[in-house]
């Protein structure tokens, strides 16, 4: 059986691609997986073996522990293939392991508002990178941007779970956005809503899920209070998605809304592909990724504004004949997270073991 160790600093089970790579690989893969310990209830998954670094400390002593837990384990291990999820400093985990199976996994670039803390971003991974030579990336266009040789990636994309396969019906506008609130302008969402419904008499509702930094939060509450929606627009802070399923069945329209700038324009967004796949259409802003995806049949590309947004709430409405839940599934079929571990993952891991 080929032995796997996944390192990543998120906690097992709170980033999602790595909870469904070992998902679907645990049968055939021996996994370990090295993390971070950020005291969250713990998540078990059987047949894998889930080794915790405290992250009592600075953060200097938090990365020497990670580092010496690391060098701990690979001494008294042999694994055939080190996966590691990218973060600053990860290159330190090649010291003296150059013999080593290590693939550096990509998902994404730097997205900070803050030129100068891009620039650190991308001078820090300029760095680390040179420490590997197996690479995978979220997306043909990112690994474009970051200039990593074709010869020694390979494109892993994103994926999503199924959360509904009910099909949707329109006889009003029932909006969910699931995800960070961290620099997505999520209050232009409803400040849009607001446009939309002083020009039309329609029912509607918006569930947000997720959860962000306190002041991106206070601008979300504030707008739902300035534009008098509480009773429209529901706050739901973060949920399970052992318990989301819900909010995918009730609802019928998607918003994808991010940022269109330059560090989110090649981010393929989780979002995105958990509404499609659950046969909803989305409103989404014309990222270079969204634009890939989202056509007539599953949606509408908008500007990142509130005008543009209740612009494509309209279009939305007056398109609402032309949504086929089932249809809309089977175009993105490829992106289940079943699929891409079991046919883009795996051989990948096959290939290089």
């Amino acid at each position: 059986m080929t032995k796997l160790l996944i390192v990543n600093l998120s906690q097992f089970g709170y980033h999602t691609d790595t909870y469904y790579y070992c998902k679907y690989l645990k049968d055939e893969f021996k996994i370990t997986y090295l993390c971070w310990d950020y005291n969250k209830p713990q998540i078990l998954m059987e047949n894998v073996n889930i080794v915790y670094v405290s992250r009592k400390g600075n953060k200097y002593l938090r990365y020497f522990s990670m580092l010496r837990k690391f060098r701990k384990y690979v001494k008294n291990n042999e694994d055939n293939i080190i996966f590691i999820k990218y973060f600053r400093l990860c290159s330190c985990l090649t010291f003296g392991n150059s013999g080593r199976n290590i693939v550096l996994d990509i998902r994404t670039g730097a997205v900070s508002t803050s030129l100068n803390k891009r620039l650190f971003y991308n001078f820090c991974f300029s760095v680390d990178r040179k420490f590997y030579n197996k690479f995978t990336v979220i997306s043909e266009s990112l690994r474009e941007a970051l200039n990593i040789p074709k010869k020694n990636s390979h494109v892993l994309p994103l994926g999503s779970q199924v959360f509904s396969n009910s099909d949707k019906e329109f006889d009003k506008l029932n909006l969910l956005y699931v995800g960070t609130l961290s620099q997505r302008r999520i209050e232009d969402t409803i400040t849009g809503i607001r446009e939309f419904l002083d020009r039309h008499k329609i029912r509607v509702e918006y569930n947000i899920i997720g959860d962000g930094p306190p002041k991106d939060l206070g601008k979300v509450l504030n707008t739902i209070q300035k534009t008098g929606l509480k009773d429209v627009v529901h706050y739901r802070g973060r949920i399970t998605h052992e318990n989301i399923g819900y909010f995918f069945d009730v609802s019928n329209i998607g918003v994808v809304y991010i940022p269109l700038t330059k560090q989110y324009d090649r981010q393929p967004p989780t979002k995105l592909f958990e509404c499609l796949l659950s046969g909803i259409p989305v409103i989404a802003t014309e990222t270079y990724e969204n634009k890939r995806i989202v056509n007539n049949n599953n949606g509408i590309l908008i500007k990142d504004n509130s005008g543009s947004f209740a612009e494509g709430l309209e279009t939305i409405w007056n398109n609402r004949g032309l949504y086929n839940s089932k249809k809309i599934r089977e175009e993105v079929s490829e992106y289940t997270w079943e699929n891409i571990v079991m046919n883009n993952l795996k051989p990948y891991f096959k290939f290089i073991s």
